[in-house]
């Protein structure tokens, strides 16, 4: 029989997998799984999340009033509560990974998106996904590296996969709570139809007459089409788009800017910035006349999220507040990004002019309804205007010109979107007008000869008010150089970096032995490289292919002890150091290590080992306080009966393994040499009897006893069996067994001793069952030798060691009468 760990109810795609920013590459375990035979009875159901489905008549109907030039609303937002404890399934692959999965679905959506109430924070070793149905579309993996966000992108179709995997050793869950649902119902045709299974025609959003960036009137304007961004943005109840650019400043240094409309984020002033998703490179590759570019799809997968805003015609006192219909000041938003988008953005931060001097032609690019990159070109003079009798001339009037490929106008989403003039730099952002691409095509007054207005950065720049939280030159010119126009930069600038500060945290910071330890760097200054010093130098080793230069090691740590460490970050401007003393604490384990099973198919019918007849259903794990006593030297016969659930006893697939193991030198593991007394993979006639011997220097006194059965991955499961761990099949049982030396003349007789509790908190009694108290003397040492108690001529027949001031971990006690001695271990939690 075939056993497949996870079948997904949904048979993905693998074929043009693409992936989007904020994110760090990699492919979600779900599309990694293969697809299940018919007949394996083992399946995996995701949880989905379904959403009451908007009423998206009635949200057409209420657009039809309200699209204008202005925000141009594209989805509805949907309030839910979902997190990953009360949403979605949790499940456990065998190497001990955990997997959180969901899929939230919205019938009939374009695309969905999500918003959350607070930043994501994903665990030092965790990785986030979302994907679309068929595969398609990757966004991810999210990490602890990646920068905070509150908004994840749409995603197309209208069902959204959600997963997150952490190894084993992660403890923490992600902070992840998700307050609403966005149900993308218009404006996003473009955008998602690269990533649908259907065909890609007919998802052309914007007016005839536009024209793509990629046409003949693009060609002098490379550098100022990569600066234009469209973006999304959430009043709490929906989800509008505007266009934006990259824009320069007077220190050539890339700080990321972006220079807006007002009117794009009045709604909530600004409030909702954290959900705002910035895309870039949404335009078209090759150029169509008029609807015809329906077949090149284009992806704008290139984003970032949130923002600061620095200033804003808003926060100004030109026509401010303004009346009915009109705008704040000169209508400018400007933000700058958290951090400097990556150089495969492409990203160039346009140059600009705050003259008050009309330029004789030049262009508009902005995203019209949501659609991707058009150019609209201009061959009049501007001249000065107002908008609908704002603040007066604090804004240029433009009228745009008939060109090879058509008669770019604006649209609804274009608002934010740059003027430049001849010289390619920024004179202006658009608020509104009246253009369109036929007589009364945007309602009555609208037309191909009718003016667009654009805020002029000339207003923008000191005259909307005097603090700077209401103007452009602070941001712009923050060294004062009195520049009056500069030229665009490409990314990357060539810039000094600031020194940076080293930080760094590790997690978990108390292991036990042969644990694992995550570091992550968190040093700011954008170091290159870095250093790590883990002192002492032995008792630990690098792991997961990383070493002491990688930016975030893992380090497994083999010997109890404290552990300092030092990270040396550096950059071309110098290195910074963070030393933690005894930051990382290595205990000794206090008992054996995890095991356990999720599915209960296979299992453990009964043991029989000396006294021990223990027969069982399947309990996936468990520790029964049943116990026998073996005797060094002794031959002895474990017989391990396994059982097919619903079948009879002996039972058991092709592929499954059974073993079992004794703890012989009571150290907690069950990996020394001869620790494994039985082992069998299953084929038919195979035998269930297992014949050992208990090694004559085994420990004397209690140790753990372990019996499993697991599948196999050479037959399509677990892989060869392993005392610790979890599996999806199979089943764990842990026994006691007393070990004792033979009678006879070599008996020693100190083992009668008894020592309790073991392990122990505060302190540890040795009762000395009757033997003479006053010839015995016991010393508790540490692990060395080191003796740090002494009970001499015992004068009753119990002594007790106080532990309250030692350390967690191994000790030692020594039971003597001056000539025989027993040596036990004891444990201090």
């Amino acid at each position: 029989m075939l056993k497949i760990v996870f079948i997904l109810s949904t048979i993905l795609c693998f074929v043009n997998v693409l992936k989007a920013q904020v994110s760090e590459g990699g492919i979600p375990i779900s599309l990694q799984k293969i697809n299940a035979t018919s007949n394996s009875p083992f399946t995996y159901s995701q949880a989905i999340y379904t959403l009451s489905k908007p009423n998206i008549v009635a949200a057409k109907n209420d657009d039809a009033l309200n699209d204008s030039k202005g925000a141009y609303r594209v989805g509805l937002n949907l309030p839910v509560s979902i997190t990953m404890t009360n949403s979605g399934t949790w499940s456990l692959l065998p190497d001990g990974t955990k997997v959180w999965r969901l899929i939230i679905s919205g019938k009939d959506a374009m695309a969905l998106g999500l918003y959350f109430s607070e930043s994501v924070q994903i665990p030092a070793g965790g990785k986030l996904f979302a994907y679309n149905e068929n595969g398609k579309q990757i966004l991810g993996s999210y990490t602890s590296s990646t920068d905070d966000f509150q908004a994840m992108e749409m995603v197309q179709g209208e069902k959204m996969y959600l997963e997150y995997s952490a190894p084993s050793w992660v403890q923490e869950t992600p902070v992840f709570n998700i307050n609403e649902v966005v149900y993308f119902y218009r404006g996003v045709e473009e955008h998602v139809g690269a990533f649908s299974s259907k065909s890609s025609a007919n998802q052309e959003k914007a007016a005839n007459c536009q024209v793509d960036v990629a046409c003949t009137e693009g060609n002098n304007w490379a550098n100022q089409i990569k600066s234009v961004v469209h973006y999304t943005f959430n009043d709490g109840t929906g989800t509008y788009v505007c266009s934006a650019s990259t824009i320069n400043n007077t220190s050539n240094d890339c700080k990321p800017y972006i220079l807006t409309a007002w009117h794009c984020g009045e709604r909530v002033a600004g409030q909702s910035i954290s959900t705002w998703v910035w895309y870039w490179k949404y335009q078209k590759t090759t150029c169509a006349t008029g609807s015809q570019n329906q077949n090149d799809p284009s992806q704008g997968t290139k984003t970032m999220t949130g923002g600061t805003v620095r200033a804003s015609s808003g926060n100004g006192t030109l026509n401010n507040p303004p009346g009915n219909g009109k705008v704040a000041g000169s209508d400018f938003y400007l933000v700058e990004l958290s951090a400097q988008p990556p150089a495969s953005y492409e990203v160039y931060y346009a140059g600009w002019d705050r003259t008050n001097t009309g330029s004789a032609s030049g262009v508009g690019i902005h995203h019209p309804d949501g659609s991707a990159k058009k150019i609209s070109t201009y061959t009049q003079g501007l001249s000065s205007s107002n908008f609908n009798g704002g603040a007066a001339n604090a804004h240029w009037a433009v009228f745009w010109a008939t060109t090879a490929n058509g008669h770019g106008v604006t649209e609804g989403g274009s608002s934010g979107s740059p003027l430049f003039n001849t010289s390619g730099r920024i004179v202006g952002q658009l608020t509104g007008g009246g253009s369109a691409c036929t007589v009364n095509g945007a309602g009555n007054g609208t037309g191909p000869n009718e003016a667009d207005v654009y805020g002029k950065l000339f207003t923008d720049w000191d005259l909307n008010g005097t603090t700077n939280n209401a103007r452009l030159k602070p941001w712009l010119d923050a060294t004062n150089t009195g520049a009056t126009a500069i030229n665009g930069i490409a990314a990357p600038c060539t810039v000094t970096p600031n020194a940076p500060v080293a930080q760094f945290v590790a997690n978990p910071t108390t292991v036990t032995s042969g644990g694992v330890s995550q570091f992550t760097d968190q040093s700011t200054g954008s170091p290159t490289s870095w250093a790590w010093i883990i002192t002492p130098a032995t008792g630990w080793a690098y792991s997961g292919g990383t070493n002491a230069s990688s930016q975030n090691p893992q380090v497994t740590f083999n010997t109890t002890g404290t552990y300092t460490v030092q990270l040396t970050a550096t950059n071309t401007s110098g290195s910074d150091v963070e030393l933690k003393t005894n930051y990382i604490v290595v205990t000794n384990s206090t008992g054996p290590c995890t095991a356990s099973s999720t599915f209960c198919d296979e299992f453990i019918q009964n043991v029989s080992l000396a006294t021990i007849n223990n027969q069982s259903t399947c309990n996936n794990y468990t520790s029964y306080n049943i116990g026998t006593t073996l005797t060094k030297g002794q031959l002895y016969s474990i017989t391990i009966t396994p059982q097919i659930t619903g079948q009879a006893p002996g039972s058991a697939y092709t592929g499954d393994e059974i073993a079992a193991w004794i703890d012989f030198n009571g150290d907690f593991d069950f990996d020394d040499v001869g620790e494994r007394i039985a082992f069998v993979s299953i084929t038919a006639g195979a035998s269930l009897v297992f014949n050992f011997t208990v090694p004559q220097n085994a420990t004397s006194g209690s140790v753990k006893m372990r019996v499993r059965i697991s599948y196999n991955a050479t037959q399509g499961g677990e892989g060869p069996i392993n005392p610790c761990g979890n599996t999806n099949y199979g089943e764990v049982e842990d026994y006691n067994i007393i070990l004792s030396n033979p009678l006879g003349l070599e008996q020693n007789y100190l083992d009668v001793v008894s020592i309790y509790p073991n392990p122990a908190n505060d302190e540890v009694t040795i009762d000395l069952a009757g033997l003479e108290a006053e010839t015995i003397s016991v010393e508790l040492m540490d692990m060395t030798g080191k003796i740090l108690q002494t009970q001499k001529q015992l004068t009753s027949n119990t002594g007790v060691f106080d532990l309250r001031n030692l350390a967690q971990g191994s000790y030692q006690l020594r039971i003597t009468d001056g000539t025989i001695q027993r040596i036990a271990r004891i444990v201090k939690l």
